[in-house]
């Protein structure tokens, strides 16, 4: 990968870093989890979880660590890439929600995100498997 390299600052794992912004982003050398409630928020942050991603798979290529990408941009070069994902997702809201509160957050035919919606219509919430599926591009039987 022809990223610049630098040494973690705990460990001997030599890892590509990002210049995201203005910012030098250095990429997680092992295992990453991202936990949140209420899913990413911009679009930064979803490249940021993209490029992660891919980075993680050795697929990232240097060129898409540039300030300029979009998800989007990397979703359609990466296609195949993220089509071969498997996610695991948990919704332990539910355990604490009541099941109609649950079912109506998830609800809507459209896409996350379109028109102002968190999730698939008005009055959804984003849930990560929607979310991946329709930002990402990661296959339902996959998630």
């Amino acid at each position: 990968m022809g990223a610049n390299l630098g040494a973690c600052s705990n460990c001997n794992v030599v890892r590509p870093e990002s210049t995201i912004g203005k910012a030098l982003y250095p990429m997680p050398p092992g295992p990453t989890v991202y936990l949140t409630s209420t899913g990413f928020v911009t679009e930064s942050q979803w490249v940021r979880f993209i490029q992660v991603i891919l980075h993680r798979r050795g697929a990232l290529e240097s060129e898409d660590l540039a300030a300029s990408v979009t998800r989007e941009g990397l979703v359609k070069k990466y296609a195949a890439e993220l089509k071969q994902l498997k996610v695991l997702y948990i919704n332990d809201a539910s355990y604490h929600r009541p099941t109609e509160m649950m079912v109506a957050g998830r609800a809507g035919t459209g896409k996350v995100g379109d028109n102002g919606n968190l999730g698939r219509g008005p009055g959804t919430w984003l849930f990560w498997d929607q979310a991946i599926e329709d930002l990402m591009g990661v296959p339902p039987e996959n998630i």
